[in-house]
């Protein structure tokens, strides 16, 4: 990687015909954490994602947990792909709860974050979703209002049933449940942003390329 564009990696020379101008490209390292060669990994990926997607609005959101919850999951690690579940129960459980005919389900890109910027352990949830989702007939059901105050409630209820089912019966653990249900009444944090709207699936697709998929390191 720290001999990227360097000549010792060899290189091409190009020779217009007509007019002699010479242009010489060097060969990458091909490192997905290369400031250079990554951004190409990045661009391919999201091209590879705009064709997954679903052409409709989507919406960024972020979900996290109390603190109290944090020394758990990091001793359980299996607790992090709960986690994730909870989340898309969560929104299919919120956009479903107006739906007199049945049953949504939203489509989403769910990010797992372990850590916080301070590089402290933070376990938390980055998701793309799509601003309503799709009936039983493959219909997409478009909400373009949310419930903010739904989903706090509805992932804060996910989170909690759902870690008291994957761990061992403990009769503390139990007793932290039921604390963390009466402290957090509003439910747990969810960030939903009107700003967080996006309507274009390239725009989509390249937001969390760049989100996800940059290299470690900037130029800068």
């Amino acid at each position: 990687m720290l001999s990227c564009k360097d000549e010792s990696r060899g290189f091409f020379t190009y020779e217009c015909e007509h007019c002699g101008i010479t242009k010489t490209v060097y060969f990458g390292c091909n490192s997905r954490i290369c400031t250079n060669c990554g951004k190409n990994h990045t661009d391919k990926w999201a091209k590879s994602l705009q064709n997954a997607l679903f052409n409709v609005p989507h919406r960024h959101a972020v979900f996290t947990i109390p603190n109290a919850l944090w020394p758990i999951v990091r001793r359980c690690r299996f607790l992090q792909k709960v986690l994730m579940d909870a989340a898309i129960a969560a929104i299919n459980d919120t956009i479903s709860h107006k739906h007199r005919n049945g049953r949504l389900t939203a489509g989403a890109v769910v990010v797992l974050h372990p850590f916080s910027r301070s590089l402290g352990f933070n376990p938390h949830i980055h998701i793309l979703v799509t601003e309503g989702g799709f009936d039983r007939h493959g219909r997409f059901i478009h909400q373009k209002f949310i419930p903010f105050n739904a989903m706090r409630k509805t992932w804060q209820y996910q989170v909690l049933t759902q870690f008291k089912a994957a761990l061992p019966k403990n009769r503390l653990f139990s007793m932290l449940i039921d604390h963390l249900f009466k402290k957090y009444r509003e439910g747990f944090y969810v960030h939903l942003p009107k700003e967080s709207r996006i309507t274009n699936k390239r725009r989509i697709a390249r937001y969390v390329a760049r989100y996800i998929r940059h290299p470690a390191v900037a130029n800068t």
